[in-house]
C-alpha cells in the first residue's frame, strides 16, 4: 500500500494488540431467551431476567440506510437522523437472539476500574449467527459521530496493522483480550498447541479451532482470540494474523483453556508491562535458528529429551509406556546465543491408537509441525532408549520416516539420540569403552543406521542435575547440527511438499487390509447372491448397482495412487460377472417377449382367421336360406 511504512519487531505487534484492545467491548446480557435449546448453556434459565457476561470486538462500522430503527428517534425526525450500525462480533452462547440483543450493554473503553468515562451502547438485534460455529454479530445504534469517528479509525488502523504484522511476525502466537467475568480488560499471551479442521455442513465462517496456551476462563467468552499464524505457502515466511470468539468451555469446543506461558494481569494501556509480557515471547516473533524435532516410538524419551535441550521442564514425561504426548507441543529457548525450538510429537506407533490411526495422526502432526517452524534448520532428532533391542519393528519405522520424509533424510537431517543415557554408564563392563566405540562395536540394522546417519549419535542422560553435563550435552547436539550444516543440504518445507503423493500411498497401503476385507465381504455376498437370484432380472439389477458402488468405493480409497490397483481389477472383474449375469438375464427376457409376441400374434391370426370363415360362412348361410326362400313363395318362378 503507497505511503506506507513497515515497522519490524514487536513494536507493530504490541500496536497491534493494542488496537484490537481498544476495540474490545464488556457485554452485559439482562436476558436468557426462551430460544436456547436444550442442553445448551443457559437453558435451564429460559426467559428469565437472569444476568451473564461476556466480551466482544467491534469489527464495522457502517452508515446506515433509511429512517433509523432505534425507536427512540422521535417520529417526525426519524427519516433524517444519521445513524450508524456498530457491529460487535461474539460468541453465540453469550449473545443468543434478537431477544437476548435488546436486552444487551456493550461497555467501549472499560479498561480498569479507574475507567469512570467509558461508553454504554445497547443491543438491537442480531445480524448473524450460528450456533455449531458459536459466533454472533450483535448490531448496535449509535448517533454520536464523535464516538463513530474513533471506532472508524480504530477499525482502519487494525486492518492496516495485519499487514505490518505478517511482514514482522515469524512465529506463531496467540493473544487473548478479555473482560473476565466483566472485570476491566485483560490481556493473555501464549502460542498455540494445534489446530483442527473444522469445516461442518453450512458452516458460517470458521475454518480452524485453535487450542491454545494463552490463559482464559469461563468468564471470558466471546473474547477475542488473536491468532498469527505462519502460512502453509511454500517457502512463504510470512504469518497471516486471524481473529475468532473464545468458546473454550462449550462441551467439544477446541479452543481449550490451557496452562498460560504468559499472563499480563494489569491494564491493558499500560504499555510497560505489555511490553514486558512480549518480551517472553521475543524468541517467538523471530525465526529459529534450529528447529529440533523428536521423533522416536512411544515411551523411548522423546519429552524427557526435548526439556535437557530446553534445560526447563516444558513438555510432560513419564516412565510409563502409555503415550503422554497427545499434541503436537512446541518451545522455544536460546543456548550460546542460538534460538532453538523444540517440537515434541505423538510417538510414531502410538500405544492409544490402532497403526493406521497412529500413522495418519503422526503424518497431520508432522504437517503441522513443518508448518509452524518455518525458517532455520530443520534437524530431526531420531530417539531411541538404550538398552533396548533395535528391532526389525525399528528399522520398519525408519523406512516408513523415509517413505514420509524422502529417502535422504537420515543422511542429511538426522541426529540420532539414544535416551537414558545414565544406563549406559551403569553397565558393568569388563573393559571399559567409549559411547562411540560402543557404537562402532554394533551390529545389523542399528549399525546400518549409524552410518547412514554418518556416525551422529548422540547419548544423553535426561536425569543428571550436573550443570556441566547438561551443558556439554546440548553443547555436542549443536555439534552434531554444525556438521550436518555443512552439507548444504537442509530439510525445508519444499522437500516435505515434495512427498506429498508418497505420503498419501504409505496411509492408503496401510488402510489396504481394511479395504480388502470389505471388497471381500461384499463380493462374497454378491456372489451368493447372484447364484440365488440369476433369473430375477430386477435382483439382478440391485447387484449390479452394489457392484458400481464397491468400485466406487474402492477408487475413491485409491484416490489415483495405484496403490489398490489389484483391488480395482477384483472389483472389475466381479462387476463384469454381475452385469454379464444381468446382460444374459435381459437376453433371455428378450427372447422369451420376443416368442411370447409371436404366440400371441399366431393366436391373433387364427381368431381373425377363425371370424373371417365364420363370417364368410354365415353369409352364404344367409344367402342360400334366402334364396330357398324366395323359391318357396315364387313356385313357378323356374317354369
Amino acid at each position: 500500500m503507497p505511503g506506507r511504512t513497515y515497522r519490524r519487531g514487536g513494536g507493530v505487534l504490541l500496536e497491534y494488540i493494542q488496537v484490537l484492545a481498544a476495540l474490545t467491548v464488556r457485554l452485559r446480557v439482562h436476558h436468557v431467551s426462551g430460544n436456547r435449546p436444550n442442553g445448551y448453556t443457559f437453558s435451564g434459565f429460559r426467559n428469565l431476567d437472569l444476568r451473564h457476561l461476556g466480551t466482544g470486538w467491534v469489527y464495522r462500522v457502517t452508515r446506515g440506510d433509511g429512517p433509523c430503527p432505534c425507536g427512540k428517534c422521535p417520529v417526525n425526525i426519524q427519516s433524517t437522523t444519521t445513524w450508524w450500525k456498530i457491529e460487535i462480533f461474539t460468541a453465540c452462547h453469550v449473545v443468543y437472539d434478537q431477544r437476548e440483543a435488546k436486552s444487551t450493554e456493550a461497555d467501549l473503553f472499560y479498561d480498569s476500574d479507574e475507567s469512570s468515562a467509558f461508553t454504554t451502547l445497547y443491543g438491537h438485534d442480531v445480524e448473524d449467527n450460528s450456533q455449531q460455529d458459536d459466533v454472533c454479530v450483535l448490531l448496535c445504534i449509535s448517533h454520536d459521530h464523535e464516538l463513530v469517528r474513533q471506532l472508524m479509525d480504530a477499525v482502519e488502523r487494525y486492518e492496516l496493522l495485519k499487514w505490518d504484522v505478517k511482514e514482522s511476525v515469524m512465529s506463531t502466537l496467540c493473544v487473548v483480550v478479555s473482560h473476565p467475568h466483566g472485570m476491566p480488560k485483560k490481556v493473555t499471551v501464549g502460542e498455540i498447541v494445534s489446530k483442527a479442521k473444522y469445516d461442518p455442513e453450512q458452516s458460517m465462517m470458521t475454518e480452524f479451532m485453535y487450542t491454545y496456551s494463552a490463559e482464559t476462563c469461563k468468564g471470558s467468552s466471546g473474547a477475542p482470540v488473536l491468532t498469527v499464524v505462519t502460512r502453509k505457502a511454500l517457502g512463504a515466511t510470512g504469518v497471516w494474523p486471524g481473529a475468532g470468539p473464545h468458546s473454550g468451555h462449550l462441551e467439544g469446543a477446541l479452543n481449550q483453556c490451557g496452562s498460560g506461558s504468559f499472563y499480563v494481569g494489569a491494564d491493558v494501556l499500560n504499555r510497560t508491562m505489555l511490553q514486558d509480557s512480549l518480551e517472553k515471547l521475543k524468541t517467538a516473533t523471530t525465526y529459529a535458528d534450529v528447529n529440533f524435532i523428536l521423533i522416536g516410538k512411544t515411551g523411548v524419551g522423546k519429552s524427557a529429551l526435548g526439556n535437557s535441550i530446553l534445560k526447563k521442564k516444558v513438555f510432560s514425561a513419564s516412565p510409563s509406556v502409555e503415550s503422554v504426548t497427545r499434541h503436537t507441543e512446541f518451545a522455544i529457548s536460546q543456548f550460546d546465543g542460538k534460538i532453538i525450538k523444540v517440537v515434541d510429537m505423538l510417538g510414531v506407533g502410538d500405544t492409544r491408537f490402532s497403526i493406521v490411526e497412529s500413522t495418519n495422526l503422526f503424518l497431520e502432526q508432522l504437517n503441522e509441525t513443518i508448518s509452524v517452524s518455518a525458517g532455520g534448520s530443520h534437524v530431526f532428532l531420531l530417539v531411541f532408549r538404550f538398552g533396548t533391542r533395535f528391532t526389525l519393528e525399528d528399522r520398519d519405522t525408519i523406512l516408513i520416516l523415509k517413505n514420509v520424509l524422502g529417502n535422504d533424510f537420515v543422511r542429511y537431517s538426522c541426529i540420532l539420540v539414544m535416551t537414558h543415557g545414565d544406563s549406559f554408564f551403569e553397565l558393568d563392563w569388563e573393559e571399559r569403552m567409549s559411547f562411540s566405540e560402543w557404537c562402532r562395536a554394533q551390529r545389523g540394522p542399528f549399525r546400518e543406521l549409524v552410518d547412514e546417519c554418518e556416525d551422529r549419535v548422540l547419548l544423553f542422560d535426561n536425569l543428571t542435575k550436573d550443570e556441566s553435563v547438561q551443558n556439554k550435552q546440548i553443547a555436542d547436539l549443536f555439534q552434531a547440527v554444525n556438521v550436518l550444516r555443512t552439507k548444504e543440504r537442509n530439510y525445508t518445507a519444499m522437500d516435505y511438499a515434495l512427498n506429498t503423493t508418497t505420503r498419501e500411498k504409505i496411509l492408503i497401503e496401510m488402510k489396504e487390509p481394511e479395504v480388502r476385507e470389505k471388497v471381500l465381504q461384499e463380493e462374497a455376498t454378491l456372489l451368493r447372491e447372484l447364484r440365488r437370484k440369476k433369473s430375477d432380472t430386477q435382483a439382478l439389477k440391485v447387484l449390479f448397482m452394489r457392484a458400481e458402488s464397491l468400485m466406487r468405493y474402492v477408487q475413491a480409497e485409491d484416490r489415483e495412487t495405484g496403490s489398490l490397483r489389484h483391488l480395482v481389477q477384483r472389483v472389475a472383474t466381479l462387476r463384469r460377472t454381475v452385469e454379464d449375469s444381468f446382460r444374459a438375464q435381459n437376453s433371455v427376457m428378450d427372447w422369451m417377449t420376443q416368442t411370447m409376441v409371436k404366440e400371441i400374434m399366431a393366436e391373433e391370426e387364427i381368431r381373425l382367421q377363425q371370424e373371417w370363415f365364420g363370417g364368410q360362412l354365415s353369409q352364404m348361410d344367409a344367402t342360400y336360406t334366402s334364396g330357398f326362400g324366395i323359391a318357396k313363395q315364387n313356385p313357378d318362378v323356374r317354369r
